[in-house]
């Protein structure tokens, strides 16, 4: 079960005042009026289900001050304190009792009582002014004591009940969270509510209390957001409840016998003139939210990063890497960016240019190590012109250009890409893809169009790029594109590799190919030797690092990965990636590429002028018109770039 609600924001026609107050039919009094009764002053209310009665009763006492904390013992104690200060205990540590009283009598607001699952001596209290703990995880203690000396607002320390390890917890401050050992999507869900639309702002959702149930749900809380997964029926209903009055959830507490819960809403939410820029895009999907949208697409994971001002501004996970696995998906999971690969070929090969050793007008054909052979109606000695061939204008095959292989003309429809490997499969070496020997999945590679300079999207054309660059470096291809342009570029996690390190698995950050029904791929994910074509690994914060690169004319930070005129032309004359794309719709220049593998699609969309641009990675074939390209839209209309 899980839901995401939010406020109905009725009053963005205030955000046409200054140029409105000359306009007749308004009545500003009765919009004050409706402002004001929408954010009227609400008493804190609670509600209550199978807890101790005398817990029950002290809270009604206490409700009109504001419940401050209220925290179950495993051992069956329990403790209430108040906003104004008052407090009743039953059967909790006694030394813990006593230093609760002690930090009242000393005008300490208590933020945060809490009980670690193992019950015992071991409880933790977060005050305004300081934190006593016993036998709580030291990690957790340690993370409290560093945040408090840096100033941090703590307001929750939660620990689940459900878990493989004693070092499991959460810490929530005003717009900061750790954890450990806690159910990957609560942490998923935790980040992106952290992020922020604008670099170096602080979150518009900050997370203010999460909650665990023994059973393994657990449910985290902000100002006018919630999300829950697993949680009671009931007590989720009371969420909505309170939320659809216009009320702060402030406290979600659960019984450790799993029977009884508790929720608290001591403030009301203040409504807002309008969203900010992720959270219309998270609404408004394909006319959709997110989580609708992926749904009916059968898309499992989605990963997006969005540049603001040449800054990586905030990056957000939805939904999982594998239909059959709890990993969440992350701004950091790898997924296959199938032809994006193109881009960052693109780019090694503009790298070799700058340093002379081609140029942007030679005949590939005289650099390359391997015979190119073309068909008997075409002129052998038609040179092969490596800007043709970024553009997909060159004389080698292509989509539309490829079948039959005795033709020169009258194609059938399809070409341009390939299928990959099954993960079981024997792979082919560079040259055998080039020739089309041995356990080769594709015809061999082969000049098919008389004249050059007509667009025929062509995946052969970069799988000769990777050889070129291979046979100028004298190196392997994946080697030097590394430690070349992916590293430099700030693309750290990113590898034109076919089997990953093997750490990516252990810590569930790569992402299983899904089909259009949503099931997943035989052997999770192909495997693409050709990897300048469609061969690279990459995550979605990878590549808005290559487009802060792009966007500042080749520089990545203070290293120069590409010259003026390189990125030029890139960007400006679209040599090597694509200026225009009729699915998008935007009030700017841009540069963008996608990218289709077996059980992957992603987009990424840049715009130079503005120092701005999204990135969306997929694990599914949706059948939906590109999903992908749905949520770069969505973030573009949000930003109105």
């Amino acid at each position: 079960m899980s839901v995401k609600l939010k406020a109905k924001h009725l009053w963005m026609v205030l955000l046409l005042l200054p140029i409105s107050l000359a306009c007749k039919g308004i009545d500003w009094n009765k919009l004050q009026e409706d402002l004001e009764r929408e954010n009227r002053t609400l008493a804190p209310v609670y509600m209550n289900r199978n807890i101790p009665n005398e817990a029950h009763n002290k809270m009604g006492e206490f409700i009109p001050d504001g419940i401050s904390t209220f925290a179950m013992h495993p051992d069956g104690g329990w403790v209430i304190v108040s906003k104004k200060g008052r407090k009743f205990a039953r059967n909790i540590p006694e030394e813990c009792n006593k230093e609760i009283d002690n930090y009242l009598a000393q005008g300490h607001e208590i933020r945060c009582v809490a009980f670690p699952p193992e019950g015992g001596n071991c409880w933790v209290i977060v005050t305004d002014r300081n934190i006593f703990a016993r036998n709580i995880p030291q990690e957790a203690f340690d993370t409290l004591i560093d945040w408090q000396k840096q100033g941090e607002e703590i307001r929750c320390i939660a620990f689940p009940f459900k878990r493989s390890t004693t070092n499991s917890w959460v810490i929530v401050a005003d717009g900061r969270v750790s954890a450990r050992n806690i159910d990957d999507e609560c942490f998923q869900l935790m980040r992106n509510l952290l992020q922020s639309p604008t670099p170096n702002q602080g979150p518009s959702r900050p997370i203010h209390h999460v909650a665990f149930e023994p059973g393994g749900g657990w449910a985290i809380l902000a100002e006018d957001y919630y999300f829950a997964r697993n949680i009671d029926n009931d007590a989720f209903a009371q969420l909505g409840t309170f939320f659809n009055e216009k009320r702060e959830n402030s406290l979600l507490v659960f019984d450790p016998d799993g029977t009884g819960w508790s929720v608290v809403a001591n403030e009301q939410f203040t409504t807002r003139l309008l969203d900010d820029e992720i959270e219309q895009f998270e609404a408004n999907v394909g006319g959709q939210s997110i989580w609708n949208r992926m749904a009916a697409a059968n898309v499992p994971g989605v990963s997006v990063a969005v540049v603001v001002n040449n800054q990586l501004a905030w990056s957000t996970g939805y939904g999982h890497l594998a239909a059959d696995k709890e990993d969440a998906t992350h701004p950091e999971s790898l997924f296959q960016a199938a032809s994006i690969s193109k881009v960052v070929t693109a780019i090694g090969i503009y790298r070799l240019i700058d340093d002379q050793s081609i140029s942007l007008g030679a005949n590939i054909l005289n650099n390359l190590s391997v015979q190119i052979p073309a068909r008997n109606c075409i002129n052998p000695s038609t040179p092969l012109i490596l800007q043709n061939v970024l553009q997909h204008q060159s004389t080698l095959m292509g989509r539309g250009s490829t079948f039959p292989l005795s033709r020169c003309a009258n194609f059938r429809s399809g070409g341009g890409g390939y299928a990959g490997y099954d993960a079981s499969a024997s792979v082919p070496s560079l040259d055998q893809i080039i020739q089309g020997t041995g356990p080769t999945n594709s015809p061999p590679i082969t000049r098919s169009m008389a004249t050059p300079g007509n667009f025929r999207y062509s995946g052969d054309g970069y799988t000769l790029l990777q050889k070129l660059v291979e046979d100028l470096t004298s190196k392997p291809f994946a080697g030097w594109m590394k430690q070349e342009i992916l590293t430099p570029t700030g693309m750290a996690d990113s590898y034109f590799r076919m089997n990953l390190p093997s750490d990516y698995l252990t810590q569930g950050q790569l992402a299983t190919g899904h089909d259009s029904q949503g099931n997943i791929i035989s052997g999770r994910r192909r495997k693409y030797p050709e990897f300048a074509a469609a061969g690279l690994y990459t995550n979605s914060e990878d590549l808005a690092q290559m487009m802060i690169m792009l966007n500042q004319n080749g520089l990545a930070g203070s290293k120069r990965i590409l010259t003026q005129t390189s990125r030029d032309n890139m960007v400006l004359n679209g040599i090597g990636v694509f200026t225009g794309n009729s699915s998008l719709t935007t009030q700017n220049g841009f540069y963008t590429h996608g990218g289709v593998n077996n059980g992957f699609k992603a987009i990424f969309v840049g715009f130079p002028t503005l120092g701005a641009g999204v990135a969306v990675m997929t694990n599914g074939d949706s059948q939906i018109a590109g999903l992908d390209t749905e949520i770069a839209q969505a973030v573009i209309q949000a930003y109105g770039w």
